[in-house]
């Protein structure tokens, strides 16, 4: 048992542990549910090639509010547990900050999904689509387990005219 919390080797193990989970969720944020830092971005740095916000400045403010609410848990619970803060002020401060980093995080991955759907036109048996006419519920089932069974139908039209 150890006097204090910052003579336990085990209270380092936990803060390296969560440094590196933070790390590795706030990459996991920014590459894959926002489609950031996208190597053919173009004129837009470190973000994608096609943005829907009218101004880069709201990305970057994202990424950075992303980093600081991420790492803001770690810093805190651990100086929390050091007793330089008190707890309590820990959770009435970081708790409605994580609410908004979510709201945040919510519009660039609402974003990132309509942007990798749009013109893609995937279907998934989760979302309930009733055909027109019964017959074409076989079809459509066909089609959709197949790997190109629901292609874009501007590309199609294209290729046709």
């Amino acid at each position: 048992r150890y006097e204090e919390s910052e003579y336990n080797p085990f209270f380092f193990l936990w803060i390296f542990s969560a440094v590196v989970s933070s790390c590795y969720t706030y990459i996991w944020d920014i590459k894959m549910d926002w489609g950031l830092f996208d190597s053919n971005a173009g004129e837009n740095k470190f973000l994608r090639e096609e943005i829907v916000y009218s101004s880069p400045g709201y990305y970057y403010f994202a990424i950075i509010e992303d980093f600081i609410l991420r790492f803001g848990w770690t810093v805190s619970v651990s100086l929390a547990d050091l007793d330089l803060i008190h707890s309590d002020l820990v959770v009435s401060i970081l708790a409605p900050l994580e609410v908004i980093r979510r709201f945040v995080w919510n519009f660039f991955r609402l974003e990132n999904e309509h942007l990798n759907n749009c013109g893609k036109f995937r279907a998934v048996r989760d979302i309930s689509v009733a055909p027109i006419d019964s017959s074409d519920q076989d079809i459509i089932i066909r089609m959709m387990d197949e790997p190109n069974g629901v292609v874009n139908r501007k590309r199609r039209d294209k290729k046709k005219g």
